[in-house]
């Protein structure tokens, strides 16, 4: 009996372990899909969150670089503006300061000029042409001149008005030849040179032509003084070291001439 017993036993256990081993696997089964679908599960929750909080990051820093953006285009255009305003200043003050400068060198030209004292006083009728050719008195007599002098009066062919009415061309060679003409009676020799800054011989000297083509046509002479400087005489009245603007003048052919529009040239003159 108790063989059977134990036999019976055994059967049942070995009956048993297949379904027991069977619910195992079942369980264990069941229980690793439940593991693997809430690892997944959490998984997608954890990717979604890090999907939110990228999108959360970005917008954010969109935001922040967008405001940066404004505020670095707000200061730029702040320093532009200041950086314009600081230009216009220094221009200004630039433009004040040279221009003061200028005009202090200008005063100081005119006094300089207005220093300047020529040779002799040219009294009587001595004109333009006297103090070009250096003649204070009239060589014939030794007095002041007793009316203007003229290019060719020295040589017995005096200038007239009809000789100045001419083309300029015309008029320059008129005038060239009668002082020509003059100037070995004179004891001078006189001969056209190229420019403001020739350097003549020494003793001799530089003067410039010009005239005035209008309704009224005139001849005028200016010599240059020892500093670089011209100076002229208007018929008979005192010389003048300024050209028709108040300005020095250091170039005859390109300063204020007045009533003189047409320049004729540039001569040199002396006793060589």
């Amino acid at each position: 009996m108790g063989v059977l017993n134990g036999l019976s036993l055994a059967l049942a256990v070995k009956a048993a372990v297949p379904i027991v081993v069977k619910a195992v696997k079942n369980t264990v089964t069941k229980l690793a899909k439940a593991v693997v679908s809430t690892v997944v599960t959490t998984g997608k929750l954890a990717l979604e969150a890090v999907k939110d909080a990228a999108s959360f990051v970005k917008d954010k820093a969109i935001k922040i670089f967008n405001s940066a953006k404004d505020a670095l285009k707000a200061l730029l255009q702040a320093l532009i503006k200041v950086g314009k305003m600081v230009v216009g200043a220094i221009s200004t003050f630039a433009s004040k300061a040279f221009s003061t400068i200028k005009d202090f060198i200008k005063d100081k030209q005119k006094e300089k000029a207005l220093e300047v004292e020529p040779e002799g006083t040219y009294p009587g009728q001595a004109n333009c042409y006297a103090y070009a050719m250096k003649l204070e008195y009239d060589p014939r007599t030794g007095e002041p001149f007793a009316r203007k002098p003229q290019p060719g009066e020295f040589a017995g062919d005096i200038l007239t008005y009809n000789d100045i009415i001419e083309e300029p061309d015309k008029v320059k060679n008129t005038i060239v030849s009668k002082v020509q003409a003059d100037a070995p009676i004179l004891g001078l020799t006189f001969t056209e040179v190229s420019s403001a800054t020739h350097v003549p011989k020494p003793g001799n000297w530089v003067v410039a032509l010009a005239l005035d083509t209008g309704d009224s046509p005139d001849y005028h002479w200016w010599r240059r003084n020892n500093d670089g400087t011209w100076s002229h005489k208007p018929g008979s009245t005192p010389i003048v070291h300024l050209d028709s603007s108040g300005n020095v003048i250091t170039d005859p052919a390109t300063c204020d001439r007045g009533r003189y529009d047409a320049f004729l040239g540039f001569y040199e003159v002396g006793p060589e």
